[in-house]
Order: C-alpha cells, then structure tokens, then sequence
C-alpha cells in the first residue's frame, strides 16, 4: 500500500514540473515570436536592399498556411513607384544545398519572379550572378526548384470572377 502511495506522489510531482516546464517555454516562444519575425524581415530587407536598390519595402507580414511555415516567411512589399498595381510579395526560404540549410529570398511582382538572393550573417552580398553561390551548392535548378515552392506560399491572386463577385 506505501508503494502504491509513494509510486502516485511521485508520478504527481512529475507531471506538474513536465506542464510547468511546457508552460514556461510555450510563453518563452510566443515571446520570442515578434523578435523572430524582425529578424527575418531585415535580413530580407537587406537581401532586397542589395539586390533591388531601394525599389522595395517591406510592408507586413503575411501568415503562411502551409507545412513550409517554420522554413519560410512572405513578406507584402511597397513598390517604390506609383504606378504599381499589382501586389508584390517577398519570400524568405529555407532552402537546402550542399552547404546544408541557407536562407534564400526570391520576389514575386505581378507576373515578374526573380531570386534575389542568399541572407546570412557571413555573406555580406550574394545574388543570384555570383559564382560564390555554387560553393554552396545553389546551382539553377536548385534555385528554379526552390522558387517553385516559395511561389506556391504566396496567397491566391484574385480572378477578374472574384472581384466581380466582391463588387456586387
């Protein structure tokens, strides 16, 4: 009978520390979310910046629904001019070459989709003309492959149907 007691106590006491400890990181990561997010978009704004001049800014942040959403982040970009009429939308990507994961930053602008280049903290510029991208392992069809699945992150472009129906 003290064994059972004792064997009750005990998986009580773990159980409690296990879902303070749950408790403790979930609020550590909801924290840390926003700071995240920050990093992620100035690392994409100074892919951008070094890429495309001061033609883009980030606008927001848009939710990705989809498995991909730990791996990547779109971003809603301002084009600088004002004649756009289009969305535009940045894509940060968790992309795997030789060199393992690397970020990679391509821009979708109306029906124009280019890869803009790698963020990180030891390359400074790396755009899709360098030949310091096949160190890593970014050959064409690794970066033509990985700006299918960023493409694929982006929300559905609206019909001419669609916005009939939002009229009415």
């Amino acid at each position: 009978m003290k064994d059972k007691k004792l064997f009750i106590h005990e998986a009580g006491a773990s159980a409690v520390v296990i879902i303070v400890l749950s408790v403790i990181f979930f609020f550590m990561v909801l924290g840390s979310r926003k700071s995240w997010n920050n990093g992620l978009a100035a690392m994409t704004e100074k892919v951008l910046k070094d890429h495309a001049g001061a033609e883009y800014t980030i606008k927001g942040t848009l939710p990705v629904h989809s498995p991909l959403a730990v791996s990547a982040a779109v971003f809603e970009l301002e084009k600088n001019t004002n004649g756009q009429t289009a969305p535009a939308y940045a894509v940060l990507i968790r992309a795997y070459g030789i060199a393992g994961a690397l970020p990679l930053v391509y821009v979708f602008d109306d029906n124009d989709a280019f890869f803009a280049g790698m963020g990180g903290l030891e390359n400074e510029i790396a755009t899709y003309t360098d030949t310091g991208l096949f160190g890593y392992g970014l050959t064409t069809p690794v970066i033509e492959f990985w700006q299918k699945r960023a493409q694929a992150l982006l929300p559905p472009k609206e019909t001419e149907e669609d916005s009939k129906g939002a009229d009415k």
